[in-house]
């Protein structure tokens, strides 16, 4: 909640800061591998998800820009029966009964967009910064659940490129990367940018 309301904020003071054509809102949308240490050997691992990028920039100057974004990073989930293995950071584990271990996480950051290379229609980017995570962990067996949790602040990059549909809408493929205490998360995103 307190993640939220500080996005919100920061959304807020983005905007009113701004003049007509010097601020942008986007959303981008992905699939990662949440778990880059986890490999399974002989349970069942869902590792990859659908994550979202909902993100508000101002425009410093014709080059570069500030934003604030609100990322969701999906859910992974790993389970198996009692003899069944999986490894992290290669050492190997085994369940000893049946179990699902579910990780979901999501997080809010800050950082800024430098143009590398614009023209009238197309555009080069990189972005970097910090952003702090939240991630849950809920396990449960046949005879019983719990729950866990762990934050963190790490640092983030992303290399874009942008197309100009036309003076207000742009179409983004970006590569991004968000460190993290069990590996760097990264992959593709396809994005909409709308300019104001």
């Amino acid at each position: 909640m307190i993640k939220k309301i500080v996005l919100s904020l920061s959304f807020v003071l983005l905007l009113s800061s701004a003049k007509a054509s010097e601020y942008y809102a986007s959303l981008e949308i992905g699939e990662f591998n949440l778990v880059p240490d986890v490999t399974n050997v002989s349970s069942v691992l869902d590792a990859k998800d659908t994550i979202y990028i909902i993100t508000g920039g101002y425009n410093l100057d014709e080059q570069t820009a500030i934003e604030v974004f609100y990322v969701d990073f999906g859910e992974a989930t790993l389970s198996g029966t009692s003899g069944n293995q999986f490894r992290i950071d290669g050492v190997l584990y085994e369940f000893n009964q049946a179990a699902t271990i579910k990780l979901t996480a999501d997080g809010i950051g800050t950082g800024f967009k430098y143009d590398l290379a614009k023209d009238a229609r197309s555009n080069a980017y990189f972005k970097a910064g910090l952003y702090t995570w939240d991630a849950s962990y809920d396990i449960s067996t046949g005879t019983a659940s719990g729950s866990t949790s762990d934050d963190g602040t790490d640092f983030y990059f992303g290399l874009g490129a942008s197309y100009t549909f036309n003076e207000n809408a742009k179409g983004t493929l970006s590569y991004m990367n968000f460190n993290g205490d069990d590996g760097d998360i990264d992959g593709l995103t396809f994005g909409l940018e709308i300019d104001f």
